[in-house]
C-alpha cells in the first residue's frame, strides 16, 4: 500500500510540474490560440492557412508543435488575424499586403504558403529589423524572390507593381511607395508609438488605397512612461485609429474574444478591421 501511495504522489507531482512548465513557456496560451484557429478557419477560402507550419530557421526558442506542425505565438497571432479577415470578407484575396513592423517576416511566410498566386508582401520596419526580415525571407524562399534594400535604397519612386514576392523596406521608404495595395496590417507595434507618429504612418498607408486595414493593438493603449518603468508619452487607443481613418474607412468588425486577447489586468488586445468607403 505504501508503494501505491508513493507512486500516485510521484505521478501527480510530474503532472503539476508539466502544467507549470507549459504555463510559463506560453504553450497553454499557444494551444488556446491554435484551437480557435482550427475551429474558426474557412478551409477552402484563400488564403489557405491549414498548410502552414513554421520553419525552425534561426533555432527559435519560442516554438510549439501541434498536430505535427510548428507555430510561434507570433505566427498564431497572424493566423487568428487572417481567419478574422476571412470571416468578415466575401471574395477578398489580399494579393498585395503591406505591413509596418513585421518583425522577421512571419506574415510573409504565412502568405507564401497560402496557395495565393502572384502575391506580394511588403514589410516596412526599422533598419536593423528590416535586414532581419530580408535575410529570413531570402533564406526560406530564395534571394531571387526578395526585393532587397540594396535594390531600392537609391529609388525616389518604388513602384509596387515591379516588386518581387517579398520586399523589405526601411521606415522612411514608405513615402516612396507608389501604386495600390489590397491589405494593410499592423500587429502590436503601433501601440509602442506616439499617436502623431501612427497618424503619419496611416496617412501614408491611406494614400495606397488598401481595400482593408487590419490592426491588432491594445484598446486602452500602452502604459504611460513613469520614473519606475518605461512606456509611452501618450497612449494611442482604439478610438484614435477610428478617428484617424474615419474619412476613408469604416469599421467592418472588431474583436477581443476569441481572436484577440484579454489580459489578467483587463487590458484588451483588440483586432480592428476597417473597410474602405
Amino acid at each position: 500500500m505504501q508503494n501505491i501511495k508513493y507512486s500516485k504522489k510521484v505521478k501527480t507531482t510530474k503532472k503539476l510540474s508539466l502544467s507549470l512548465q507549459n504555463l510559463v513557456s506560453g504553450k497553454l496560451q499557444a494551444l488556446s490560440d491554435y484551437r480557435v484557429f482550427k475551429a474558426s478557419d474557412i478551409l477552402k477560402k484563400i488564403p489557405i492557412l491549414d498548410d502552414f507550419t513554421e520553419t525552425n530557421f534561426g533555432n527559435p526558442v519560442e516554438q510549439f508543435q501541434f498536430d505535427k506542425k510548428k507555430f510561434s505565438r507570433s505566427s498564431l497571432n497572424y493566423l487568428l488575424g487572417l481567419v478574422f479577415l476571412k470571416k468578415n470578407t466575401k471574395k477578398f484575396i489580399p494579393k498585395v499586403t503591406l505591413e509596418i513592423g513585421g518583425g522577421y517576416g512571419s506574415l510573409g511566410e504565412i502568405l507564401a504558403l497560402s496557395r495565393m498566386q502572384n502575391f506580394k508582401y511588403i514589410n516596412v520596419d526599422l533598419p536593423a529589423q528590416a535586414y532581419v526580415t530580408e535575410m529570413y525571407l531570402s533564406k526560406l524562399f530564395g534571394a531571387q524572390r526578395v526585393t532587397s534594400y540594396k535594390e531600392t535604397r537609391k529609388m525616389d519612386i518604388i513602384n509596387i507593381k515591379k516588386l518581387k514576392n517579398f520586399t523589405s523596406l526601411v521606415s522612411w521608404q514608405i513615402e516612396m511607395l507608389k501604386g495600390k495595395i489590397d491589405l494593410f496590417v499592423n500587429f502590436i507595434s503601433f501601440q509602442e508609438m506616439e499617436p502623431d507618429v501612427v497618424k503619419n504612418y496611416l496617412n501614408r498607408v491611406v494614400r495606397l488605397k488598401p481595400n482593408y486595414i487590419l490592426l491588432r493593438n491594445l484598446r486602452e493603449g500602452k502604459n504611460l512612461k513613469k520614473a519606475s518603468f518605461t512606456g509611452v508619452e501618450k497612449a494611442i487607443k482604439s478610438r484614435d485609429y477610428i478617428n484617424f481613418l474615419k474619412k476613408n474607412y469604416s469599421i467592418a468588425n472588431r474583436n477581443v474574444t476569441p481572436f484577440g486577447f484579454r489580459t489578467l489586468d483587463n487590458f484588451n488586445s483588440e483586432l480592428l478591421l476597417f473597410k474602405r468607403i
